[in-house]
C-alpha cells in the first residue's frame, strides 16, 4: 500500500548558503522509502544543474549505507540503484547527520504533505543568507 508522504531536501554552497530547496509530496511505502526518493530527488537536481562534486548529508543511517555500499538488493527500495547510477558521473560524498541537522528538510517534507504540487525554492526567489 501507498501512503502519502513528503520530501524535502535542501541544497547549499561551500559557505553554507542556500543554493535551492524542494518540497514535494509522494506517495511510497515507508519512511525509507521517503527517504530514498528525497535523496534520488536531490542527486538529480545537483546532477542535472551541473553540480559533478559534492556531500550528500542525511538523517537516515539505513539509507546512507546502503548508497555507501552500493547495496540495490533491497526490492522495496528500488531508488537506491537509481541513485547509485546517479553518482557514477560525480565525485559524491556520503555523510550521516543527526535529525536535528536536518530539520529545514524534514520541514520541507512535512509542509509537502498538504501541497499537491513540487515547489522548488532558490536564491534567486530572494531566499539564501541573510
Amino acid at each position: 500500500m501507498l501512503y502519502k508522504a513528503g520530501i524535502g531536501g535542501v541544497i547549499r554552497d561551500n559557505n553554507g548558503d542556500l543554493v535551492a530547496a524542494f518540497s514535494c509530496p509522494v506517495r511510497c511505502e515507508s519512511n525509507n522509502g521517503a527517504d530514498a526518493l528525497a535523496v534520488n530527488y536531490g542527486v538529480k537536481w545537483c546532477t542535472n544543474h551541473g553540480f559533478s562534486q559534492f556531500i550528500l548529508e542525511m538523517d537516515s543511517m539505513l539509507i546512507c549505507k546502503m548508497i555507501q555500499n552500493k547495496d540495490t538488493t533491497n526490492l522495496k527500495l528500488k531508488k537506491i540503484e537509481e541513485i547509485v547510477q546517479l553518482m557514477a558521473n560525480a565525485e559524491i560524498y556520503v555523510s550521516h547527520c543527526s535529525r536535528e541537522a536536518s530539520e529545514v528538510a524534514d520541514f520541507l517534507a512535512e509542509l509537502a504533505i498538504g501541497q499537491d504540487h513540487d515547489s522548488i525554492f532558490s536564491s534567486n526567489d530572494g531566499w539564501g543568507s541573510a
